[in-house]
């Protein structure tokens, strides 16, 4: 079978990488990542595990031949068509190196006449968040026994706490806490 993808779906796509724009556009197609942020591609695979060793397809830059590393080097931009063969013509057409099947681009070509410029421009922002403050052990025992106390619960009814306390002109006054040893 043969699925082609259209350039405009690949150029719609906000990526540097041709092959993370195919992504759920193929049926089939099974691209991992290596997970980090805009990062690279970890595997592609088009019929599933078929070999014990390398189960890359076979990339096909303007009819030639190419290491995956050169397709990923691809501007989606430049690309005018993909195609992907993932049965046995892939193989009729390219032997055996296209038994995990083959991605076919063709690259766009210069044209006669006036020149034409186009340029495009997305803009991505990543923040790492500031990490939030948390309470330290005493601050959580603190938290915990204003909570028993305020609910009209013994505080002293927790497993990670004892407290020292007592009723002072009928207001809880907390004098000290212990924390429980774990076993």
């Amino acid at each position: 079978s043969v699925t082609s993808v259209e350039p405009a779906d690949i150029r719609e796509v906000s990526t540097h990488n041709p092959l993370q724009a195919l992504q759920g556009r193929v049926p089939g197609l099974h691209i991992t990542k290596d997970g980090t942020p805009g990062g690279g591609t970890q595997s592609v695979l088009i019929r599933g595990i078929s070999t014990l060793g390398d189960n890359e397809p076979l990339y096909v830059i303007d009819g030639q031949p190419v290491e995956r590393r050169r397709f990923d080097l691809s501007s989606p931009i430049e690309i005018e068509s993909i195609q992907v063969l993932k049965d046995a013509s892939a193989a009729s057409i390219y032997g055996s190196r296209a038994s995990n099947g083959v991605i076919i681009v063709t690259t766009k070509k210069g044209q006669p006449g006036e020149l034409r410029l186009e340029f495009n421009s997305r803009i991505t922002l990543e923040n790492q968040y500031p990490t939030v403050e948390v309470m330290n052990t005493e601050q959580r025992g603190r938290a915990a026994w204003r909570a028993s106390v305020n609910s009209g619960a013994d505080p002293n009814d927790q497993v990670h706490y004892d407290y020292d306390w007592e009723m002072q002109n009928g207001r809880p006054v907390l004098h000290n806490i212990e924390t429980v040893e774990w076993l």
